[in-house]
């Protein structure tokens, strides 16, 4: 578990009247929709290809990362 990231996502959730466990929530979907967006985002910009997978399934698993990302945003009614 990153405690160092955890630890900086409660830092942002403070408000003058404390801890805000909404904003702390919201922080923690966004920091989980950007790992989805930064993992799935650089292997389909490098070049999947390199690793031996067809296009077809790369562009398929691109467009899965993206719908994947707006479901969790949704879910958890993270707006932008």
């Amino acid at each position: 578990m990153n405690y160092i990231l955890l630890k900086e996502l409660m830092k942002q959730s403070e408000t003058e009247c404390g801890f805000d466990s909404n904003k702390f929530a919201e922080l923690i979907v966004r920091e989980c929709v950007a790992i989805i967006q930064t993992e799935v985002g650089m292997k389909y910009k490098d070049g999947w290809e390199q690793h031996g997978v067809s296009d077809d399934w790369a562009t398929g698993h691109y467009n899965a990362s993206l719908h994947s990302r707006a479901l969790l945003k949704r879910h958890f009614g993270v707006e932008e």
